[in-house]
């Protein structure tokens, strides 16, 4: 049973090799995104979170969808984004993606935390594809009563 998983396993990891090259109509991405606010002396807002997206092959890049959860210190405590944008990669390792989006968020300071907040998002990100991971960094702008911005990493794993 050992042999027979670890057979399965190597044989499904090539098909990861792959992952958002030309050829491939679409694909799937996993990452981890975390930021802290610009100014942090008087916001002290810090946030991490998972998110995962669905990418199809639009021209030199990839057109996608993606959602998640973040967390953060201080301030909102948790965040769900919905977006949509696209990453245009104009060298096989290079790319820069632009996306838009809609937060919702839990506000802590409302009686019990039920209070549900939202606010418009507008993200701009460049980085590096190294075979089935992305590294960059991300300037994310929300746009509601309380305006904010980050300046993060993310990190996604593409199959």
């Amino acid at each position: 049973m050992k042999k027979l998983a670890l057979i399965l396993l190597l044989s499904g990891s090539g098909h990861f090799v792959f992952a958002q090259k030309p050829d491939k109509l679409t694909s799937f991405r996993l990452g981890l995104e975390g930021g802290v606010s610009p100014n942090v002396g008087t916001t002290q807002y810090f946030n991490l979170g998972l998110t995962a997206r669905y990418s199809l092959h639009a021209g030199p890049g990839y057109a996608y969808v993606g959602t998640g959860y973040m967390v953060s210190r201080e301030g909102i405590n948790f965040q769900i984004p919905i977006r949509v944008g696209y990453k245009f990669i104009f060298s096989t390792q290079f790319f820069i993606q632009e996306d838009f989006g809609y937060y919702f968020f839990k506000d802590p300071e409302s009686y019990a935390g039920q209070t549900v907040l939202h606010g418009l998002s507008i993200a701009t990100s460049a980085g590096l594809q190294l075979g089935i991971f992305d590294i960059g960094i991300q300037y994310d702008a929300i746009i509601n009563q309380n305006n904010f911005s980050t300046i993060g990493f993310m990190l996604g794993w593409n199959f």
